[in-house]
């Protein structure tokens, strides 16, 4: 059995709530939850122009979806601090190291998983058991987090090397 599934977080605004792309990164967490695969479920978000501009954490958007979805409080946990993937993946490994996780499932959209594999193994090392799950989608409706997103690609490369280097 995994520790914890670790659900990335996409969109939310005001007027339309958390996006179609993020309700299916959700789903497919529950799903695996449902087939008893991890004891806990671990969503991620904080705040930021291109994701997130409401009041509420995406991670804490993401528990109320859940929840309305039947999913136990005490088997949710936020990780909402984070602004983008690389913080994403960092914050949760804080968690899963103070929980003292070691087998991880990371969820999150095809076209954003091969980063997150990336960042992954620079983050979470040989230590740590991670495996993936990505929900199919064309392409992101978002056009700030595809933007984000191709900046992000250039900058990862170092970011990652400095993480290596403070090893």
């Amino acid at each position: 059995m995994i520790d914890v599934i670790i659900v990335l977080g996409d969109y939310v605004d005001l007027k339309r709530g958390i996006s179609e792309e993020q309700r299916k990164r959700i789903d497919r967490g529950i799903q695996l939850f449902h087939q008893n695969k991890a004891k806990f479920l671990l969503f991620c978000g904080g705040f930021g122009k291109h994701f997130n501009t409401t009041k509420i954490s995406l991670a804490k958007h993401m528990k109320i979806y859940a929840v309305k979805e039947g999913i136990s409080i005490k088997k949710i946990i936020l990780e909402n601090k984070s602004f983008n993937t690389i913080e994403n993946l960092i914050f949760a490994k804080q968690i899963s190291d103070q929980r003292k996780f070691k087998k991880i499932l990371i969820v999150s959209s095809d076209w954003h998983i091969a980063r997150v594999k990336l960042i992954s193994k620079y983050v979470f090392g040989k230590t740590y058991s991670t495996s993936f799950s990505a929900i199919h989608v064309k392409k992101s409706n978002n056009s700030k987090i595809l933007k984000w997103e191709v900046k992000a690609r250039k900058r990862d490369k170092q970011i990652l090397m400095n993480l290596v280097a403070k090893k």
